[in-house]
């Protein structure tokens, strides 16, 4: 989401994070939203997620009472560094986010053998 000079109210969304040894899980309430319509990004173990709902009406109708709130979404939060933000992925269904992030892989102990040269 583009910042702009004036400041935009953002409205904060219900939201849960799991964690397991292989990954974290955050699933988020987005009301409104397309999928084009999110940006999800990760930076310096800090996760930011924008939404802006696209709520549209019937053709031929005109608006005689709003309550559906249009402002977008934010919410940032801190993340592991162990988290693979690469190979991360993103589903929405039906206006519920679902984010999965793995945990990097390690490199373990690998053993290195030696031949004799002669």
């Amino acid at each position: 989401m583009n910042q702009s000079n004036t400041q935009e109210k953002f409205r904060r969304p219900n939201f849960d994070i799991m964690q397991s040894s292989a990954a974290t899980v955050v699933v988020a309430d987005f009301p409104g939203v397309q999928p084009e319509g999110l940006e999800i990004t990760v930076e310096a173990g800090q996760m930011t997620i924008c939404g802006r709902p696209s709520f549209t009406g019937p053709d031929k109708l005109s608006l005689l009472r709003e309550e559906l709130e249009s402002a977008p979404f934010k919410v940032s939060f801190r993340v592991p560094e162990t988290l693979d933000a690469d190979a991360a992925e993103a589903k929405l269904r039906d206006g519920v986010l679902r984010l999965s992030l793995p945990v990097r892989r390690q490199n373990g102990l690998r053993k290195i053998s030696v031949r004799s040269e002669q």
